[in-house]
């Protein structure tokens, strides 16, 4: 989701939706005037591209050849699979991807780039049958970055093609470069499903007609070649009224989106005794509340599904939200990380395991050589890359706070990050390594203040070792580090800012009993977020 992508919708009419999107539109582009960076460029239709230009063609008439070209899917009739055999199967995915095709950094948040995400997949589809993985990317895959803009989209659909990919379904950022754009590049889409139950060609008086516009789902087959399959149905929605989001009818011109749990609910019962899928996904751009909501509706409807993995909110999740029996996942943003699903069909009971983690990618992330030779006409080669730094071995002669036991501790939000972040915020990715001005702290300690960490040291040390400071992208007024040894305070920090460097302590804390370590918050509490930079002791 854009940045600025408010929604538009409740009881408001389509047409007075319109009018309002407009308003907000020119809004936004007179504001953009002023500061040119706080909206991402589009290029006009008559820009030089290194994509096919298509010739002019009225709107209609556009639309009438892209579906002749690409004909909506019709429901085909199958046989239910036999109901004997195990089987083991994998979906990989991930969401607002938005172009980011190269590594670099954005308003202060690291991108690692498509060689990474490239990487990874092909790890996890090694040593399995190429038909036991599912790639599913839930929507905004299409424009945002500068590497993906001059080619208006088709670097990544190349990118995407070569990689494996099965399905995509369609964000707001989709119609950035208008409608006869968005037709050619979805009509070169194959062997890549592009799925939409709820997009519709607009009918009389600013109304959606009954008419969609691209196949609904897709029915996938997975499983080991010579055993036993699984039939998975993925399908495609956007929120509704997703047109609104685009901030530009031109851009939009002869569609619209319903509601999406409704278009689920319409195809549910001929899907099902048609079809005969055994695993229900849907692949939604909607956000993680509406894809709850979307859960809950066709659970009250008599009409489950399986799996909903979401996009366009940009959330980060340590595990997933479960309604009823289904699974609602998203991974974050740009890149930056891919969901897994390791699933397991009983084809006997007809009951599905379902096991969910994330990768979350760091500069140690293996890069696909492959991809980086693909992006060298696209990528500059002067973007500065992190560098990668491994874990110090752990020196037998200290001990590291993060192994200790902590007689008490207390955080002013979240949770005691030890070696990760605890949660995700600008600048902070949950689950990945400390990191602060360039340093990476596997072994550190993450305290949003005020805080207090207590622990008992019983005689047995000499000296403590830390760096302190404050990850760069906190948005408070600074906080202050004080270092107790039993009841005596041994260091006092001035408040530190976001932007100062870290500090190196070491001191003596021999014969004492108890280490307390402090962090104080200065007149604002938000986003104070204290690093302490691998803490240990030294024995005697």
């Amino acid at each position: 989701m854009s940045p600025f992508a408010i929604e538009i919708g409740g009881g408001m009419g389509i047409a007075m939706q319109k009018t309002l999107k407009l308003i907000v539109f020119f809004f936004l582009l007179t504001a953009c005037a002023a500061s040119p960076a706080a909206m991402p460029t589009v290029v006009p239709a008559t820009a030089t591209s290194t994509a096919t230009m298509l010739p002019p063609m009225p709107i209609d008439e556009r639309l009438d050849a892209f579906m002749e070209k690409m004909p909506v899917r019709t429901p085909q009739p199958r046989e239910a699979l036999p109901s004997e055999g195990v089987v083991e199967f994998r979906i990989l995915h991930w969401n607002d991807f938005h172009g980011e095709l190269g590594e670099h950094v954005v308003d202060g948040t690291w991108v690692p780039g498509a060689a990474r995400l490239a990487a990874f997949v092909k790890t996890e589809e090694a040593g399995v049958d190429p038909n036991q993985v599912l790639l599913l990317d839930a929507g905004d895959w299409y424009e945002g970055s500068s590497f993906s803009r001059p080619s208006r989209g088709a670097k990544v659909l190349e990118f995407y093609k070569s990689l494996g990919v099965d399905a995509i379904t369609l964000g707001n950022h989709e119609f950035w470069f208008g409608m006869p754009r968005f037709y050619q590049i979805a009509s070169e889409a194959e062997p890549i499903d592009i799925l939409s139950a709820n997009l519709r060609r607009e009918g009389i008086n600013n109304t959606c007609s009954d008419q969609r516009i691209l196949s609904p789902y897709q029915i996938y087959e997975l499983g080991e070649e010579q055993g036993p399959k699984v039939r998975v149905a993925v399908i495609g929605v956007s929120i509704g009224n997703l047109e609104v989001l685009v901030y530009n009818d031109a851009w939009t011109t002869g569609i619209c989106f319903q509601t999406p749990a409704g278009e689920i609910i319409n195809i549910y019962d001929q899907l099902m005794e048609t079809e005969h899928p055994d695993v229900l996904v849907v692949l939604s751009h909607s956000g993680l509340d509406e894809d709850l909501k979307i859960a809950r509706d066709l659970n009250a409807a008599g009409k489950p599904v399986d799996l909903i993995i979401g996009g366009h909110s940009h959330d980060w999740m340590e595990e997933p939200k479960i309604v009823g029996n289904t699974y609602v996942v998203t991974a974050g943003e740009l890149g930056r990380a891919v969901g897994e699903f390791d699933l397991t069909y009983d084809r006997v009971s007809k009951s599905l395991d379902v096991k969910w983690k994330q990768e979350i990618f760091s500069a140690c992330s293996p890069e696909d050589p492959n991809t980086l030779t693909f992006l060298e006409d696209t990528v500059s080669a002067t973007l500065t890359k992190r560098e990668c730094v491994l874990p110090n071995i752990k020196n037998p002669a200290y001990d590291y706070l993060i192994d200790m036991p902590a007689i008490s501790e207390s955080v002013g939000f979240w949770t005691l990050g030890k070696g990760i972040f605890p949660a995700s915020e600008s600048g902070l990715i949950i689950n990945h390594v400390i990191t602060s001005h360039e340093r990476e702290y596997p072994y550190g300690l993450f305290a949003h203040a005020p805080s207090e960490l207590k622990y008992a040291l019983d005689g047995k040390y000499i000296s403590f070792i830390t760096e302190i400071g404050i990850n760069e992208t906190a948005c408070g007024d600074g906080a202050s580090f004080v270092v107790n040894l039993d009841d005596r305070e041994i260091y006092r920090s001035e408040n530190m800012l976001p932007s100062d460097n870290h500090i190196s302590l070491e001191l003596d804390v021999s014969g004492g009993k108890v280490l307390t370590l402090r962090t104080l918050s200065g007149n604002d509490m938000s986003c104070d977020w204290t690093i302490w930079g691998d803490p240990y002791l030294v024995k005697k």
